[in-house]
Order: structure tokens, then C-alpha cells, then sequence
């Protein structure tokens, strides 16, 4: 293991906590600095893949830049944003693009960021069991991070036949760890996004049995809630229940958040107001949403005038990865991070297609976790924190690369 995996696998072990802010922020610039140093001075390779995936990242910097330009306004809160929400994560692309080249590779920092999110999970278990209130903040956007990682340590666990057996034994022990305080969460479309992404990759692979044995999983889960937490259950099943959708609070609120984010957008459409989410509430306020709404009676915006009357700076978001897109880099942006993602799955589904073990594990882990963070975003924007995306996204496209050059061969 070389230094820079070392550095890596820190980051992503201490990122997946949330308790180790300190320790992230040093082991992610000392992996920065250990990547270029390799570059610069030792005169390494860059070996930067050529592709769909790379070019799209690279379209979507250039739409970064002409945001920042169309809005001199908010430049300074817009650099500030893109560095604080975006920068880490177009440099993790960078790395991963030029240091990470295959499954094997990536294994480590997967661990990593299973082992982090596995301890995160422990903490929360002492917060639903013991009641100790010191560790409330853990729970915050655990149900978001788990679309990210508990389906990394569930693709790890169910598709990687790279793995020892002590290692997956160990992964099944954190996914039952994992498993508990997000079922407690509360939280619906994560779990859902999850359980879609996962089939989905079982079907592709064509793992009929653990199709079966999560179906009797879900069922047995189902049974035991319907017992010790019948209010749980009553919550997740409402989803599937035409009436939510007109008389539930929270979905009512965020249809009325998302029809002012939309409103917003169509005042600058092409490339939006600037990276950075954080100034929704003010510029709600500001542009009038608050007056214009005051007059309806439409319970969808009398809760989404309510939630940006309240709201201060950072305070508001839009719930919506699409229109959180939308709104920082306009239709352009959205249009081209679409055109990444869509790359990025076209490159997993080649990858699928081949006969190496390690390449049809990546493909069914990338898969999973793609299509659970779409799903996802249609109530949630996860833009900002998925690093670990990015990650897989460029060891995808790396992979896919040397496929074709194989093939060539």
C-alpha cells in the first residue's frame, strides 16, 4: 500500500465518521500534496484516461467558471461555496483519474469508508439504546450518507469475490450494524433507493438466491417492526399511499420548496445563480417569493412561503439534486452533470458485459450506488457530498478504458 492510498484511505475512513474533522482535512491535503509531489517531482505519469466520463467532468469545471462569471454579484459567496462543496470533490475525480486504476485499488478506500460509516453507526446504536443525547449529531443526514455507503458495504459485501473470507464476514457484521439505526432513521426514500439500487444489481448479476434471502430479510424486518414499531412501519409504507402525496406534512412542504426553486431557475436558466446552495432562503426572499405567495391558499405554498420566511443563510436547501443542479450551474450544468452520470453508467454496463471478476464487481457496486443516489435525488440533493461517487465514477471510466484498449490490442 503506497503512501497515497494510505492518505486516501484516512480521508475516507474519517469523513465517513463525521467525528473526525481534524484528522479529514489533513490526511485529504496531505494525499493532495503526496499526488502532485508524485507527479511533479518524481516526474510520475499523469495518465489521465481520455472518455465520455472525464471530458463531461472536465464541461462541467468550464460550466463552474462561466457560473461564477454570469454572477459578479455573489462572486465572492460563489467562490467560497465552490471551494468549500465542490473543489474536494473535482480533486478527488483528479486523483482517482490518475493514481486509481482498478477494483484492486479502490478496495482499500472502499474499506475505509466502510469501516468509517460502521463506527458512525455504533454511535448511533448508543443514541437509540442508551439515550445518550451527546451523540445526536451523528444521526444528522445518516439516512443520506447511508445511500452512499451502506450500499458500498453492501455491494462490497454481496458481489466482490476479491475479498477474503474474514473480510466479508466482517462486512456482513457492519452491515447489520449499519442496518439497525437506519432502519430507526425514519427516513423513506434513502430506503427505498437503496433496496432499488441493490436489487437491481442482484438481477444483473443474475444472484437469484440473494434475491431470495433479501426478499425473506425484508419480510422478517417487516414483521419485527410491525411489532416493536408499528409507527415505523405505518411511515415507510406511506410512500405507497396515494394520500401522502396530498395530506403529508413534510411532502407538502417540499413541493412547495421546489416549486419557489424552480421559479428561481427560470430567472437565470442557462447558468443559474453560482455554485453553492446556501443563499436559496435569502435570494427566496429577495426576489419576492415570500410577498407573491402570501396571498395563495394552496397548502403546498403556504408551507414552502413558510420555510423560506424562517430561513436564514445555509438554512434552506432545495431537496431536489435536479434543481439543486439547476439552480447553482443553470440547465447547462444540469445537462452536462446528467451527461456524466449517464457516462458513467454506459461505462459500468460495459464493464458488466466482461468476463473479470474484479470488473463485474465494480460495474454491479457502481450500478447500485448509481441508481440509488437518482432515486434519491428526486427528495434529496447529495451533490456536495458525493465524493465517494466520484471516486467510483473515475476508476469506472478508468476501467472502461482499459477495456477498450485491451479489445484494441
Amino acid at each position: 500500500m503506497n503512501l497515497l492510498t494510505v492518505w486516501l484511505s484516512l480521508y475516507f475512513f474519517a469523513a465517513a465518521t463525521t467525528a473526525l474533522t481534524a484528522v479529514m482535512n489533513i490526511a485529504f491535503w496531505l494525499a493532495v500534496l503526496t499526488f502532485f509531489w508524485l507527479r511533479l517531482s518524481k516526474r510520475e505519469s499523469w495518465a489521465i484516461s481520455p472518455g465520455p466520463v472525464p471530458y463531461a467532468m472536465l464541461a462541467l469545471l468550464a460550466v463552474f467558471l462561466l457560473s461564477l462569471a454570469a454572477n459578479p454579484a455573489w462572486l465572492s459567496n460563489n467562490l467560497h461555496e465552490f471551494w468549500k462543496d465542490h473543489a474536494r470533490n473535482l480533486l478527488v475525480f483528479l486523483v482517482a483519474l490518475s493514481s486509481i486504476r482498478n477494483m484492486q485499488a479502490l478496495r482499500p478506500l472502499l474499506l475505509a469508508a466502510v469501516a468509517g460509516f460502521t463506527v458512525r453507526a455504533l454511535l448511533l446504536l448508543g443514541l437509540y439504546w442508551g439515550d445518550f443525547q451527546a451523540l445526536l449529531p451523528y444521526r444528522k443526514g445518516f439516512a443520506l450518507d447511508a445511500t452512499f455507503l451502506f450500499t458500498i458495504t453492501a455491494s462490497l459485501f454481496l458481489f466482490d469475490r476479491g475479498l477474503s473470507p474474514r473480510i466479508r464476514w466482517a462486512l456482513g457484521g457492519a452491515l447489520l450494524v449499519q442496518a439497525i439505526p437506519l432502519m430507526l432513521h425514519g427516513s423513506r426514500t434513502p430506503l427505498l433507493a437503496i433496496a432499488a439500487g441493490l436489487a437491481l444489481a442482484a438481477v444483473l448479476g443474475r444472484y437469484w438466491r440473494l434475491l431470495l434471502a433479501g426478499l425473506l430479510a425484508v419480510v422478517i424486518g417487516l414483521v419485527g417492526m410491525t411489532q416493536a414499531r408499528p409507527d415505523l412501519l405505518a411511515r415507510y409504507a406511506s410512500p405507497f399511499q396515494g394520500n401522502t402525496y396530498q395530506q403529508d406534512g413534510s411532502v407538502l412542504e417540499r413541493q412547495g420548496i421546489w416549486f419557489v426553486t424552480a421559479s428561481l431557475i427560470r430567472e437565470h436558466p442557462l447558468l443559474g445563480f453560482g455554485p453553492g446552495w446556501r443563499k436559496l432562503a435569502p435570494l427566496a426572499r429577495s426576489e419576492g417569493y415570500v410577498e407573491k405567495l402570501a396571498a395563495s391558499t394552496d397548502s403546498r405554498l403556504v408551507l414552502g412561503r413558510a420555510y423560506f420566511r424562517d430561513k436564514g443563510y445555509g438554512r434552506a436547501n432545495p431537496h431536489n439534486l435536479y434543481l439543486q443542479v439547476a439552480f447553482e450551474t443553470g440547465l447547462l450544468g444540469l445537462l452536462v452533470y446528467l451527461g456524466f452520470l449517464a457516462g458513467t453508467l454506459w461505462c459500468a454496463i460495459r464493464l458488466w458485459r466482461t468476463q473479470g471478476e474484479d470488473n463485474v464487481s465494480l460495474s454491479l457496486a457502481m450500478i447500485a450506488l448509481l441508481v440509488c443516489y437518482l432515486i434519491t435525488g428526486f427528495a434529496n440533493g447529495l451533490w456536495a457530498g458525493s465524493a465517494v461517487l466520484l471516486l467510483m465514477a473515475a476508476v469506472t471510466a478508468n476501467q472502461c478504458r482499459r477495456r477498450d484498449v485491451d479489445g484494441a490490442e
